[in-house]
């Protein structure tokens, strides 16, 4: 059992940083805002700029998940060994 939720957590930080990674390349690409007024092209900027920055929030959710599925394993194993003591 053990083994499992260690192996999930691992691949669901693994997605996690791959995801932001991936959300970080993208707002690096992203052009420098200008002052200049709105255009046509704006709103489509705007948008991979807003879901740039969800994509980076989704991951840091994925590796708090993560991590709590392995402190969550952990005090499963102590309270188990607790009572085998």
């Amino acid at each position: 059992m053990s083994i499992n939720l260690i192996n999930s957590a691992r691949d669901l930080y693994s997605t996690a940083q791959n995801r932001a990674n991936n959300a970080a390349t993208a707002l690096a690409n992203q052009p420098l805002l200008s002052f200049s007024p709105p255009t046509e092209n704006s709103p489509v900027a705007q948008q991979s700029l807003i879901s740039s920055v969800l994509e980076l929030k989704k991951s840091e959710f994925e590796a708090k998940s993560a991590a709590k599925v392995l402190e969550t394993d952990q005090k499963t194993t102590g309270a188990l060994l607790d009572v085998l003591a």
